[in-house]
């Protein structure tokens, strides 16, 4: 809160304040060392009652600014005069006369305005930084809520098309893609409600849904995974995998002759997707679905996607959480 950092900075520049305002009458007066630390206390004590009076004035009037600033000089000016009155302090030297002090102390509650004004501004910014970073999360959800409607239904189309075709030719495999199909279907209902999933969780989904694309392509499609088995519990963003491996086919032509190859690694730490290129002439909404994941993984992990993009190959690299 706005009010718990004014009070951390209130705690830790008191006492260098009043170190401030002591040490130069200390070095010129050559005062004694007891009443020099005294007097750093008393100043000590007197510039965080300025901060409370400024954090309250801040809170209070904070759309106010004209009002806090002259309720703020006023009232620590009157707070200045009740000390210098009722604790009967008295300058040990002639110079140090009524009047300098409330220069001095007019100066300090500036100093501690300028502090107060610069934490006020840096902590709106982290609001409205993280409303912003919200809203982008929130948009790049519904940008996947349509694509994934958008995909399902296509899907659907090309994976009954395909099991009607096997329970003819072969019943025992239109049960396996029967089993493929619903564990796939099931995994993107439960993904839809949950940001983060593990890698072992996203795999299997991923490997479900090249099962899926195996029974379309045949030979045509070739996939090796080597995933260490102690990262499978690191997590990635919900459809990172699948994303990227869909991408390959998306974007690819490939047949039993000219096979597309797609390779799962972990290397550095980081997820490794790579397919060989064989570009198809033209495709529909080129780098979308890879251009949200690189904001998403922004926004969770601060880290961006590692593209290499060659003649002969594409390889994504993703950081694992």
């Amino acid at each position: 809160m706005l009010k718990n950092r004014l009070f951390q900075m209130a705690f830790l520049s008191s006492p260098i304040l009043g170190v401030y305002g002591v040490l130069p009458i200390y070095l010129l007066n050559h005062w004694p060392l007891a009443l020099a630390l005294s007097a750093v206390f008393g100043l000590t004590v007197i510039f965080f009652g300025f901060w409370v009076i400024n954090i309250f004035l801040l809170v209070r009037f904070k759309n106010n600014a004209p009002k806090r600033y002259l309720l703020s000089f006023t009232l620590t000016i009157l707070l200045h005069s009740l000390v210098f009155l009722f604790a009967n302090i008295r300058p040990p030297t002639p110079e140090l006369n009524f009047l300098y002090p409330l220069i001095f102390i007019t100066f300090i509650n500036s100093i501690i305005l300028i502090i107060c004004n610069y934490v006020q501004l840096h902590y709106d910014k982290e609001i409205s930084d993280l409303a912003f970073k919200e809203l982008e999360v929130n948009n790049l959800e519904a940008q996947k809520q349509v694509l994934m409607q958008q995909l399902q239904p296509h899907f659907l189309f090309n994976a009954l098309s395909t099991l009607k075709s096997l329970i003819q030719e072969n019943p025992e495999e239109a049960e396996f893609y029967t089993v493929k199909l619903s564990e796939f279907l099931r995994y993107s209902i439960k993904a839809q409600t949950g940001e983060l999933v593990t890698l072992q969780e996203e795999m299997k989904f991923t490997q479900d849904y090249l099962d899926l694309q195996l029974k379309r392509f045949n030979e045509a499609l070739t996939c090796e995974f080597e995933i260490p088995e102690q990262l499978l519990q690191r997590r990635i963003p919900a459809y990172a995998l699948q994303t990227l491996v869909e991408n390959a086919l998306k974007h690819n032509r490939f047949t039993e002759e000219e096979p597309l190859t797609i390779k799962l690694g972990v290397e550095d730490e980081q997820l490794k997707v790579w397919n060989n290129k064989q570009p198809k002439k033209a495709t529909s909404s080129a780098g979308i679905g890879l251009s949200n994941l690189n904001m998403r993984y922004k926004l969770i992990a601060g880290k961006a996607l590692e593209i290499v993009d060659t003649k002969q190959a594409f390889c994504v690299s993703v950081p694992l959480i």
